[in-house]
Order: structure tokens, then sequence, then C-alpha cells
């Protein structure tokens, strides 16, 4: 009966934990879509300067690198 117990304490554990780990994905996923579509409108763009092109890139490549760690 107390085996019981631990896994089912145990289960809910792991289940928490996977629906953190599915947000936390979802929203990867969605800023991933946002900072592609941000590239691509940036490389379509050409009223930019090469300057603020640089400088759009390093922030994009910023904020995928922050969502990575």
């Amino acid at each position: 009966m107390e085996r019981s117990r631990q896994l089912e304490k145990q289960l809910k554990e792991v289940k928490v934990e996977r629906d953190v780990l599915q947000r936390d994905f979802q929203l990867y996923m969605k800023e991933n879509k946002i900072l592609k579509e941000q590239l691509e409108s940036l490389r379509s763009s050409h009223t930019e300067t090469d300057t603020q092109a640089v400088q759009m890139l390093n922030k994009i490549r910023n904020q995928h690198q922050q969502l990575a760690v």
C-alpha cells in the first residue's frame, strides 16, 4: 500500500514536470516563429541600411540564444 502511494506521488510529480516542459516548448516554438518572421522580414526589406540590418540580426540572434538557454 505504501509503495502504491509513493508511485502515485511520483506520477503526479512527473505529470507536473511534463506540463511545465510542454508549456516551455510551446513558448519556445511561438518565440522561434516570431524570430523567423522577423528574420524573413529583415531579409526581404530593401529599405534598411546595412548597419540597421546587422543590428537587427544581432538582436534576433541574441533573443534566440536566450530562448535556447
